[in-house]
């Protein structure tokens, strides 16, 4: 019977977890969410937000089903691997079987970093068992860690419905997003990859949108990282290089990366909305004509198409889509 309720309160506790960090992510800033892009999360103040966002709930609920575990005279290990295990399943595998079943490439880099995550949460959990002695002090009492949870679930739930009233947007607008993807790969490739565009007929826009949508995603340190991950495998493995991710098995220099990129675009994307991208337009939606509203419509419609050849998953497509269009109405 121990065993048993030593198991069920491992439960509630994965439980708790993945649902405190499903609700973060649906209604917190980007900075304390899995929804900051990769490139935002390695930036100063956003990165050390994160990691005190990923760790201290972990930790939190790794002490609190420790702790009640030993006060109900409950075996605190079962109930501690439980718990992790749980959490793991339901976050870090789950994540790693659904990019696996999807169509598209990068899912084993998604799984390497899913894996590093997996070691991140049993070491947390791990340090919790090892200090619960010394902070038992911080845990409630089982009758009052009920009520606290109750609680918060109502405080939670309250949170929850004010937020989608008052909250305020966290979208990163294009100039700030320009501005952290040039940091991230130097003024002078941005530079070079606009002038190759332009050398080839492409529209700038739209490469330059793929650029921000895969560096968003791919900082340079993830991007040192496949490189790395290629030699260990001895290239035997398609990966994706280069601040446009182009698949290959020979690892890409970051020019290489964009010529193919270009190449791929000058192939595909059609003389008319080549002619209209081309046309750099400042003017609100509001104030086109209605011929002209639709021939951009069919341009940027035509990009999506391109995007999700490279990637089939639509928020992609949708993503690259809509910079291109906010690059090409500020003419950058």
């Amino acid at each position: 019977m121990s065993v048993v309720l030593s198991v069920a309160l491992g439960v509630i506790g994965g439980l708790l977890l993945k649902a405190f960090y499903s609700m973060v992510r649906q209604v917190s800033p980007r900075s304390y969410t899995y929804t900051a892009s990769h490139l935002e999360r390695s930036r100063g103040k956003v990165a050390v937000q994160y990691a005190m966002f990923r760790v201290l709930p972990v930790f939190v609920v790794s002490l609190g089903i420790v702790v009640t575990a030993v006060r109900l005279g409950l075996d605190e290990v079962v109930s501690l691997v439980v718990c992790t295990a749980l959490f793991i399943l339901l976050s870090s595998v789950r994540s790693i079987v659904g990019r696996m079943a999807a169509e598209g490439g990068g899912s084993a880099f998604h799984a390497l970093l899913q894996s590093i995550s997996v070691v991140v949460t049993i070491v947390v959990a791990y340090c919790a068992y090892r200090c619960s002695s010394a902070l038992a002090i911080f845990v409630p009492d089982p009758s009052e860690f009920v009520n606290a949870v109750w609680t918060a679930v109502f405080v939670g739930v309250v949170y929850c419905f004010i937020s989608d009233v008052t909250r305020r947007s966290s979208y990163v607008d294009i100039e700030e997003r320009i501005e952290l993807v040039v940091r991230d790969i130097g003024g002078g490739l941005w530079e070079w990859a606009r002038s190759a565009a332009e050398r080839e007929g492409v529209p700038w826009c739209v490469i330059g949108a793929i650029i921000l949508v895969e560096v968003s995603e791919r900082p340079a340190w993830m991007r040192y990282l496949e490189r790395l991950g290629s030699g260990i495998l001895l290239n035997k493995v398609t990966m994706s290089f280069g601040v446009t991710q182009e698949q290959s098995r020979i690892p890409l220099s970051d020019k290489e990366a964009i010529l193919r990129t270009i190449c791929s675009a000058k192939r595909f994307l059609g003389e008319e909305t080549v002619t209209t991208l081309k046309k750099v337009t400042k003017v609100r939606f509001a104030d086109l004509s209605p011929d002209e509203f639709q021939e951009r419509n069919r341009a940027f419609e035509d990009v999506r198409r391109f995007a999700m050849r490279r990637n089939p998953d639509s928020h992609y497509g949708n993503m690259v889509s809509q910079f291109a269009r906010e690059m090409n109405n500020l003419g950058k």
